[in-house]
């Protein structure tokens, strides 16, 4: 395996971001180490939707967490070790966000794990978050029942979950039938990183609901009211 499944990667990750910030830091005074990480460790080498496609589900998405996540530490210790008091950046790493609401009482426990678990990269962080981005958010229902158990190949990430998720049809859904309106979601997400993270700067990185164009964006104007 290669790429974010290589241990060495951390290393090289490190030298490039110190070539980085010696040649842009005069400038630069925010640094995204990396975006979506849950996308890139379990798209790409726990599925073949994203670069490099290994698809070694259950393995492969975990290595790749822990060797990005090694490899942000490393970029952000080479930061605020060697450059941060002359050049006084901040430097984070940018999340994709989900939040999964329980589709019934008896769902509760299932939702909560989930979201633990899609959380998994901002909880490791969990002794040093200065700075969070956070990008386009996700809102689902979530059930576990016996339909789901073997629902999913086994390993992988959906089967360490054990959960299916589903989106209600009356949702507003954008021109890219990927993002829905739902606010309510946001607001969760917001208050989950104030309260458990002890209330960390957020930058948003990436929000917005997607439209054709033209004066007929009435579903954008209430997407961003709210």
């Amino acid at each position: 395996m290669s790429g974010w499944s290589n241990p060495h990667i951390v290393d090289w990750f490190g030298d490039y971001a110190r070539t980085a910030f010696q040649l842009f830091g005069d400038r630069v005074k925010y640094w995204i180490t990396m975006n979506e990480p849950y996308q890139v460790c379990n798209q790409g080498y726990g599925d073949i939707v994203k670069a490099p496609m290994l698809n070694i589900k259950g393995v492969a998405e975990y290595i790749c967490a822990k060797n990005l996540l090694l490899a942000h530490a490393r970029a952000y210790h080479i930061y605020d070790e060697g450059f941060r008091s002359t050049q006084e950046g901040a430097i984070f790493i940018s999340f994709s966000a989900q939040w999964y609401k329980p589709a019934s009482e008896n769902d509760t426990e299932a939702a909560n794990e989930h979201n633990d678990f899609q959380w998994q990269f901002i909880d490791a962080l969990i002794e040093d978050i200065s700075c969070t981005g956070g990008n386009k958010s996700a809102k689902a229902f979530l059930y576990r029942n016996e339909s789901v158990y073997g629902y999913y190949e086994s390993p992988s990430f959906g089967d360490d979950l054990e959960a299916l998720t589903y989106q209600k049809s009356e949702w507003i859904i954008d021109e890219s039938e990927y993002i829905r309106y739902i606010p309510w979601g946001f607001h969760k997400l917001l208050t989950k990183i104030r309260r458990d993270y002890n209330n960390p700067p957020i930058i948003i990185t990436e929000n917005g609901f997607g439209t054709h164009g033209g004066l007929n964006d009435d579903d954008r104007v209430t997407y961003y009211k709210g």
